[in-house]
C-alpha cells in the first residue's frame, strides 16, 4: 500500500495487531496470519502424521483448504466473513484440543503428535480470541 499523503499507512505488529487508532478493534490481520500459520504447520505435519489423522488425509486436506480460503477472504467489510473466521477458529480449537486430550488419555505420555495437535489448538484459540474481538467491534459499530 502506497502512502499518498492524506492518511498515514496502517501499521501492524508482527502478529497483525493494528497500531492505527481509527481501526484499533479490527484484528483480521492477526486472524489471517494465525490461519496461514496453522495451515502451513498442518501441511508440513500431514506427511508425518497421515496414518494418525482422524477422518483421513482427504478430510485434513479439505480442512487446510478451508482455513486458507478464510485466511484469504478475511476483511473488515463483511460481517459474515468475520463470523466465518470465528466458526473456523472454534472448530479448529475444539478439534485439535479434543485430539490432544484423547491422545494423552490413551497414551499417558506426551508424543510428537500430541504436541503437534496442542500447538494447532493454541493457534486456533488465539485466532478465536482475535476473531471474536473483531466480530464484537463490528456488531457495536466500532470498525470503520
Amino acid at each position: 500500500m502506497e502512502y499518498n499523503g492524506d492518511m498515514p499507512p496502517e501499521k501492524h505488529s508482527l502478529l497483525g495487531l493494528s497500531n492505527n487508532p481509527s481501526n484499533l478493534h479490527y484484528h483480521g490481520v492477526a486472524v489471517r496470519r494465525l490461519f496461514i500459520l496453522a495451515a502451513i504447520i498442518m501441511l508440513i505435519g500431514l506427511p508425518f502424521f497421515a496414518s494418525l489423522v482422524a477422518g483421513g488425509v482427504f478430510v485434513a486436506v479439505v480442512g487446510i483448504l478451508v482455513i486458507g480460503l478464510y485466511a484469504g477472504l478475511t476483511t473488515s467489510k463483511r460481517k459474515w466473513i468475520i463470523w466465518g473466521d470465528v466458526v473456523v477458529s472454534v472448530l479448529g480449537s475444539f478439534t485439535f484440543e479434543l485430539i490432544s486430550i484423547n491422545l494423552y488419555n490413551t497414551n499417558g505420555f506426551i508424543t510428537s503428535y500430541f504436541v503437534f495437535n496442542q500447538i494447532l489448538a493454541l493457534i486456533f484459540f488465539l485466532s478465536l480470541y482475535f476473531g471474536v474481538r473483531t466480530f464484537r467491534a463490528m456488531v457495536l459499530g466500532q470498525i470503520k
